[in-house]
């Protein structure tokens, strides 16, 4: 579920923000979205990269020799 979440976000920010754009020529006080929209796009791109260096480097791995 938090990956579906993980990845979602993103494309929902950015989605957001490119919209903000052309809204805030018409109303200047939706800046604030952009803002906002960027901020939340960056978190969730940062969770997303700190979670696979997590699941490459630290993830505790299952027994080689299982499969054998």
């Amino acid at each position: 579920m938090v990956k579906r979440i993980a990845v979602v976000i993103p494309f929902a920010a950015m989605l957001t923000d490119v919209a903000s754009w052309f809204i805030t020529k018409a109303t200047p006080s939706f800046a604030y979205v952009v803002v906002i929209s960027g901020t939340l796009m960056g978190l969730s791109m940062s969770f997303q990269i700190l979670l696979s260096i997590y699941q490459m480097w630290f993830y505790p791995k299952e027994n080689d020799n299982a499969h054998l």
